[in-house]
């Protein structure tokens, strides 16, 4: 466990500990290995000099140099995730469909493949954005515990027009895993295709921005910023990223 410093909160570093060891533990369908690799991936594209040309030209098919690497994924899957670190507002459908259509084996990954990828990266990514936030080091990848992915049925799913399906609020899980919102939007569902991470993304919410039961307030609890001023970092941030929800 990590020993809290004087000007951070107690539950950011207990956040910190659950991500990271959920990161490296077996999931769905992939492997604690494998979702370290995807960490180490989210950290070599922020200075990766292909995805600063890609991020800079007028497509970023026009750029077909390869990443500079940290791990031995697989090649698109290393694509995906270096896309998704910087430059995910041109994310698209294609890449993802390559990812089950131009792979075999152990390297082809469906929807919830994906979903589950998508999950690392995110986690990892905001787990070193809010150290380097908080001034703390960048942690070291821990290591690995061997184990299969259980290959778990997601259930019952709805398509609600994104690429991907989730999980429907009529599944037998939802109640449990959405239990403190009023209302499961899209974005609390966004995970789901791939059930058991949404406990490990709704805690990292829960700590970096609010948890679910206090985002119908106009009050935060337990913050340093006033509400108003979570909501307009928050939107100046999505601006920057150019988040097209």
């Amino acid at each position: 466990m990590t020993t809290p410093g004087p000007n951070i909160r107690a539950d950011l570093l207990a956040a910190r500990d659950l991500g990271w060891d959920f990161l490296r533990r077996p999931g769905t369908w992939l492997t604690g290995a494998q979702k370290l690799a995807i960490a180490a991936e989210t950290r070599a594209a922020r200075t990766c000099a292909t995805c600063a040309a890609r991020k800079e030209a007028l497509s970023p098919t026009w750029v077909t140099d390869p990443h500079e690497r940290a791990s031995d994924l697989p090649e698109a899957w290393a694509d995906v995730v270096h896309r998704l670190v910087t430059d995910p507002s041109r994310m698209t459908r294609a890449a993802i469909d390559g990812l089950a259509a131009h792979a075999l084996g152990a390297d082809r990954l469906d929807d919830a493949g994906y979903v589950e990828l998508l999950g690392a990266t995110v986690f990892a990514l905001g787990l070193d954005t809010a150290d380097r936030a908080a001034g703390l080091p960048e942690r070291p990848l821990p290591q690995p515990i061997a184990g299969d992915p259980s290959k778990a049925s997601p259930g019952q799913l709805d398509d609600v027009g994104a690429w991907v399906r989730v999980l429907s609020t009529k599944d037998s899980k939802a109640a449990t895993l959405w239990a403190e919102a009023l209302r499961p939007t899209n974005v609390v569902r966004a995970l789901s295709l791939v059930p058991a991470q949404v406990p490990t993304h709704l805690a990292l919410v829960g700590a970096l921005y609010l948890p679910l039961r206090d985002v119908p307030s106009t009050r935060a609890t337990g913050r340093a910023l006033s509400r108003p001023q979570i909501e307009l970092v928050a939107s100046r941030v999505s601006a920057l990223n150019e988040c097209f929800y």
